[in-house]
């Protein structure tokens, strides 16, 4: 009985594809409306639990930041085509050839606005420590352009990503600000359905600890939550100028349910 009642249950997490697992709540309450009383009470026992499940992520994103400056804003967007072209050049063999995997998350062009401390450099009247006009170590040029796109960079192969970032930072003006895992869809779903059957084996232990000899059948299952947890960091080089060699520090990526299971039994 145990065993036909979980093989219906296996195949509503099919439906649903929505490690440890533990237990967050049991109650229990008798129901006599249900179709079909004999006159023997029927009782519903409804349990919380979350399960997970992790893998080696298959995919590596990267996000980035590009810039382009100059004396007019059609200047700084010509000089940011310029370095979105060498971007694209650079990254292409790590995506095969697919620039749908490279998506625009942001993009602006302004005038450039002296930061705190900082003087514009047509500043010829302003005496800082003494100095007229402004030290050009506290000058900023503030009749220029910048324009800027922040792209996010698919990796179809995670062990390229390293490779990737080194090449990127050979590229003026194109710098990395973050990395992270991807898991493919076939990865999920297959997390998915690995997460929801260990809290679905848990859950049904903990009712029949509840039940005793009483023959359990699933009566629902609902998903209540799931999350996916990266699990890779990295130390890369900031800027297109540095040079620095790109390093991934590696781990797994990880799926957590969490499902609430209402069974019968008589």
């Amino acid at each position: 009985m145990k065993s036909d009642m979980l093989l219906g249950a296996v195949s509503l997490i099919a439906i649903l594809v929505a490690g440890a697992v533990a237990v967050s709540a049991i109650y229990a309450r008798p129901s006599y409306a249900q179709p079909g009383y004999t006159g023997q009470a029927s009782h519903v026992i409804a349990v919380s639990a979350t399960g997970s499940a992790s893998t080696l992520p298959s995919m590596a994103k990267l996000y980035l930041n590009v810039n382009g400056s100059g004396a007019s804003t059609q200047g700084a967007t010509a000089n940011l085509s310029s370095a979105i072209d060498a971007l694209n050049k650079t990254i292409n063999p790590y995506i095969n050839g697919n620039l749908s995997l490279i998506a625009t998350t942001y993009y602006s062009v302004q005038k450039n606005t002296c930061p705190y401390g900082y003087y514009p450099t047509t500043v010829s009247t302003t005496t800082v420590y003494g100095q007229t006009p402004v030290p050009a170590y506290q000058a900023c040029n503030t009749s220029r352009y910048t324009a800027t796109e922040s792209l996010t960079v698919t990796i179809p192969g995670i062990n390229n990503a390293s490779a990737a970032l080194t090449a990127l930072s050979g590229i003026p003006n194109v710098y990395v600000s973050n990395i992270n895992t991807a898991l493919s869809t076939p990865q999920i779903t297959a997390l998915r359905q690995e997460a929801l059957q260990q809290a679905l084996t848990n859950a049904t232990m903990q009712a029949q600890a509840v039940a005793g000899n009483a023959a359990l059948s699933v009566r629902n299952i609902t998903v209540s939550s799931y999350n996916i947890y990266p699990g890779v960091y990295f130390n890369a080089a900031t800027s297109g100028s540095s040079g620095k060699q790109a390093t991934i520090f590696g781990g797994t990526s990880s799926v957590t349910e969490s499902i609430t299971v209402t069974f019968n039994y008589t």
